[in-house]
């Protein structure tokens, strides 16, 4: 992202996209968000590992009964940011902070970790571990501990540990898979792939591997004939570990939906990832981006897509699906009002600036739909729709020209 603008520097105005700021009071509910820890060891190609031991943290918190746990989007957008802790914890709307560091050498980890409140900078807890890497759960288990103890909430233990080396290639599978382009989450399926070969029953490798080709069929990156029954499959193969695994019902409801239009299957599935114990935001992200919209439910969709930005409120994927849940329900400038605040968190996110250009032809403003559509032409030109969008943007204009020039020109790009 850029400099997160405006919306992480000033969290009391309302700008970090939560959509209703007169409602940004102290949650009373236990708080905490969990920033990337310092990767600060000697290979800089390591960040992917201290990415992953935070995040796989963040995961474990997000299944304690009763605490708020802000996603990886939003807590890791202040990567590298000097800036005070308590506007973070302003701008994510938590009352405490896990901020950490790594150091790896060799088969040897020195993980740091510090839980803060933010309401006064007080340390709450804090640790040094000096490890073999085969003590890497362990080192997790305990951070999860001993955080659910100062917070005075319960961490359910782990119920399964995977092989070290499978852990890995998942966590460059996550890590390559964040970047949202074709060519990375081509390198993330790759990962999960590798990993589900040392350890077949690993879920979460299923569900990463099922998530990336649904992306790369839905970017247009690869033929949406062949990644649909593999996304498919990787699904159901987390599901026979993991029944209530959210993001796998996700895929499969979005495979049904986008892919074959079958909206009784889909809605079953998207009812199942939103009413799992831990329910991922992609999943009411999904639901109301792909479902309720198709179904006439725009209200609910509107809902479930704020829902999602409350956990994850720096997320643009999930900026996204609001932005289109307003223009699906006819509500285009509160649909460009969105979308302008969502710019100020990254001006060339593909996704945002896409779904401003459909907001702004729906009200009559053609020229600037030209300048939004060849925006993302510019940013991400494998995303086929804009080609093809841009065209109809310049004839609506009175541009013709342009307009011919550009017909039927939406290229599809293979990785």
């Amino acid at each position: 992202m850029s400099e997160v603008r405006a919306a992480l520097e000033e969290p009391a105005s309302g700008r970090t996209g939560l959509h209703e700021p007169e409602k940004q009071t102290p949650e009373k509910v236990p708080s905490i968000a969990v920033l990337p820890f310092a990767n600060i060891g000697a290979d800089k190609e390591n960040e992917y590992f201290s990415d992953g031991l935070a995040e796989e943290i963040l995961n474990l918190l997000a299944k304690i009964p009763g605490l708020k746990v802000i996603a990886r989007t939003s807590s890791f957008a202040f990567r590298g940011r000097e800036q005070d802790i308590t506007k973070i914890a302003g701008a994510l709307r938590v009352q405490n902070i896990l901020e950490g560091s790594v150091r790896r050498a060799g088969s040897r980890i020195r993980v740091t970790a510090q839980l803060i409140d933010a309401s006064d900078g007080a340390h709450l807890w804090s640790e040094r571990y000096d490890r073999d890497m085969t003590d890497v759960f362990a080192i997790q288990d305990e951070i999860g501990q001993a955080i659910s103890e100062a917070l005075k909430v319960r961490l359910a233990p782990r119920t399964r540990v995977v092989n070290v080396e499978a852990w890995e290639h998942w966590l460059k599978g996550v890590h390559y898979r964040a970047r949202n382009t074709p060519e990375n989450v081509a390198k993330a399926k790759d990962h999960f792939e590798r990993a589900l070969a040392i350890d077949p029953d690993y879920a979460q490798a299923h569900s990463g591997l099922a998530l990336s080709y649904c992306v790369l069929g839905a970017m247009g990156a690869r033929p949406v004939s062949e990644m649909k029954p593999l996304a498919i499959r990787a699904a159901e193969s987390a599901l026979a570990i993991g029944p209530s695994d959210s993001e796998s019902h996700t895929v499969l409801a979005v495979t049904a939906g986008i892919f074959d239009y079958d909206w009784e299957r889909a809605g079953k599935h998207h009812l199942k990832s939103v009413t799992c114990e831990h329910v991922s935001p992609r999943a009411r992200f999904c639901y109301g981006k792909y479902y309720l919209p198709a179904t006439g439910r725009n209200t609910e969709a509107i809902e479930q897509c704020r829902m999602a930005l409350q956990a994850d409120p720096l997320s643009l994927l999930f900026h996204s699906g609001l932005i289109w849940s307003l223009i699906c329900a006819g509500q285009n400038a509160e649909a460009i009002a969105a979308a302008r605040r969502a710019l100020e968190i990254d001006p060339d996110f593909h996704l945002v600036l896409f779904a401003l250009g459909i907001a702004q032809l729906g009200v009559g403003l053609a020229e600037e739909a030209v300048d939004s559509f060849r925006r993302v032409v510019e940013v991400a030109p494998w995303h086929h729709d804009a080609h093809g969008c841009l065209a109809a943007a310049y004839h609506v204009a009175g541009d013709h020209v342009r307009g011919r020039e550009l017909g039927g020109n939406s290229p599809v790009r293979r990785v």
